[in-house]
Parts: C-alpha cells; sequence; structure tokens
C-alpha cells in the first residue's frame, strides 16, 4: 500500500476520504495545524499541502498513520469488482 499517488494537482479518489476524514478530525479537536503537525510527526506546510489537496506525493500509509495518530480507526475494505472491467475487456470474463 505504499504506492505513491499522483494526479496533476487533484487529491486521488483513494485518498479523498482519508483526507477528508483527517481534515474533519483536525476539526472536531479543534488542533491548529501547527498542533497537529507535532501530533501527527510532520511540519505544518506538509500538512496544508495535504490538507489543500496540493500534496500529491503523500503515501496512503502515511494518511493512515495520521488518522490513527488522532485515534481514528482506519477500514480497509476489498470489493468484488466487474470481471470484464478488471481484465480490461468489453465481454463477460466468466462467460469465456
Amino acid at each position: 500500500m505504499s504506492r505513491m499517488i499522483r494526479h496533476a494537482g487533484r487529491v486521488s479518489a483513494e485518498r479523498r476520504p482519508l483526507v477528508a476524514a483527517l481534515r474533519s478530525t483536525i476539526d472536531e479537536r479543534q488542533l491548529s495545524q501547527v498542533e497537529a503537525a507535532r501530533l501527527l510527526d510532520t511540519d505544518q506546510p506538509t500538512l496544508s499541502k495535504v490538507l489543500s489537496g496540493n500534496n500529491n506525493t503523500i503515501t496512503l500509509d502515511r494518511l493512515v498513520g495520521w488518522l490513527t495518530r488522532l485515534g481514528q480507526t482506519v477500514e480497509i475494505r476489498v470489493l468484488p469488482g466487474d470481471a470484464a472491467t478488471a481484465q480490461g475487456s468489453g465481454k463477460d470474463a466468466r462467460k469465456s
């Protein structure tokens, strides 16, 4: 899960719920970015970039770690997808 997710200046779909949870947790705890950054063992500019969606080099592992440090439980679920889409064909892969 340590792959880097990069999308030209946008928060990727995989990261969006994690960043939103991070932002709301910081807000709920009424932490300044400086206080939150100290708790997360990072610096305020990095945290600010992540919260604003401008830093696309942060790993999913790091986001999960930050949420855990703030007392959140992170659940990762794998759901069955469309087999045809997964194999890149237009037909149902189960029928071939």
